[in-house]
């Protein structure tokens, strides 16, 4: 986590600098005319696109750094535009005017500079935290391994106690202590080896997790980015040579694109199930404005698909804001991807107080809708990982979506069941306590 904050802020840099050398490339060429300072301009802008695109996908779990890096790339755009423009009046202007026009895009770089270091910063604050907890993990284990060494010091002052007592018994009919210092030995070797069996049990869990961290952030980073180049590629093929493509080719090279998405969406989701535990800080959070977050986020969708949405009051619980985010944005999702042709969605969410047997308050968040539902058969099923009750063919997806929805919902203490009639819609229901900690 360290290391990857180092490099957003490495990238963020790198692509400043990039912007630099366009300019100077840019002002070089104004002022000399040389052709091979003109090139080194065009290179510079054509990468640039590149790198905030290598920037995007790094910050593809962080919603604020994804926000900067939305405006900052849009001050990357204008200012090359800004340049490219500078170059293209260059016949037609006064020194006067061209010193303005500088001094003009000067400001956009400024503004570049400052977004940049507002992200650094953001960055920086990261650190401090991934730090802080890095600090926190390590006395925490220093603290097991201390009471473990009490433990062990009492346990084997409790077993040589009990073996001076069995060694009096014997004294009577054995003189010879030697029998009594072997099983004292043995004992002491047997727990010994117990402790050493522990610590490289623990060694090997932490060696597990690491490995298991290290796949996470491959299979969210690294593994897009040959994705992107292929991505790329693909459309650039399409774009040159789309006059001389047969239609069997334009097909299969859209198929090569489709299948692009589907591997990045898939390694989103893939990211996404595996940082679900990790991110457990709760607090207040008010359900009617989560439900609102993931209605925008699915706007598009929902006026597409001509839905209605109803909700009903929602209650204020203590929760992780970003996990019911997800939550709601999911089966929402859900709920307009499985629709039944020529009739528009009508999805309904509701919530209930409800009481556990041990007192404490609980809500029923309810999510129903009008779509095709499922066989009933399927309403386990559904909620494992990669599994769905539809045909991919039929309803394309990743098989994950229902598997985050559940693990959201035990990382805070509930659970969510499904039920349905094939052809009337589904019914999702979810139990949350409101003071979980």
């Amino acid at each position: 986590m360290v290391d990857h904050t180092y490099l957003v802020k490495l990238k963020l840099q790198t692509a400043f600098t990039t912007l630099l050398k366009a300019e100077s490339a840019q002002r070089g060429y104004i002022i000399t005319s040389d052709k091979d300072l003109l090139n080194k301009f065009i290179e510079a802008r054509n990468e640039l696109p590149l790198m905030a695109a290598s920037v995007d996908s790094l910050l593809i779990d962080n919603p604020e750094q994804v926000k900067n890096m939305a405006t900052t790339k849009r001050l990357f755009r204008a200012r090359l535009v800004w340049l490219q423009n500078v170059i293209d009046v260059i016949p037609n202007v006064t020194t006067i005017t061209l010193d303005s026009l500088f001094t003009r895009g000067t400001k956009i770089t400024d503004s570049i500079a400052a977004q940049i270091a507002l992200m650094s910063n953001a960055e920086d604050r990261l650190l401090s935290m991934r730090l802080s907890e890095k600090l926190t993990q390590e006395k925490r284990a220093a603290s097991f391994v201390l009471l473990f060494s009490i433990f062990s010091l009492i346990v084997v002052f409790f077993a040589y106690l009990r073996l001076k007592g069995e060694s009096n018994l014997l004294k009577a009919s054995i003189t010879d202590n030697t029998v009594l210092e072997s099983m004292v030995d043995k004992r002491t070797g047997e727990l010994r080896s117990a402790n050493e069996k522990l610590n490289v049990q623990n060694d090997l869990l932490e060696r597990k997790n690491a490995e298991l961290n290290s796949f996470t952030f491959i299979a969210s980073h690294d593994l897009k980015e040959p994705l992107r180049k292929i991505e790329i590629y693909t459309n650039k093929i399409i774009r040159a040579d789309e006059d001389h493509l047969t239609e069997d080719g334009k097909n299969n090279l859209r198929k090569v694109s489709d299948s692009i998405q589907r591997m990045k969406n898939l390694i989103d989701s893939i990211f996404s199930y595996a940082q679900i535990e990790q991110e457990l800080e709760y607090e207040k959070t008010d359900l009617a404005q989560i439900a609102a977050d993931a209605l925008n986020n699915l706007s598009e969708k929902v006026q597409e698909k001509n839905a209605r949405i109803d909700i009903d009051e929602l209650p204020v619980i203590n929760a992780v804001p970003e996990q019911m985010e997800q939550l709601f944005t999911n089966l929402i999702s859900n709920s307009l991807k499985y629709t039944q042709p020529g009739k528009s969605p009508l999805i309904e969410i509701k919530s209930e107080k409800q009481f556990a047997e041990n007192g404490d308050n609980c809500w029923k968040i309810i999510f129903s809708d009008n779509g095709i539902g499922f066989d009933e058969l399927y309403k386990e099923k559904i909620f494992q990982i990669f599994q769905r009750a539809h045909s991919k063919s039929q309803y394309p997806g990743t098989g994950i979506g229902l598997a985050i929805c559940r693990k959201i919902v035990e990382n805070h203490h509930g659970h969510i069941t499904a039920k349905s009639v094939p052809g009337q819609g589904s019914i999702f229901t979810i139990m949350l306590p409101e003071n979980f900690k």
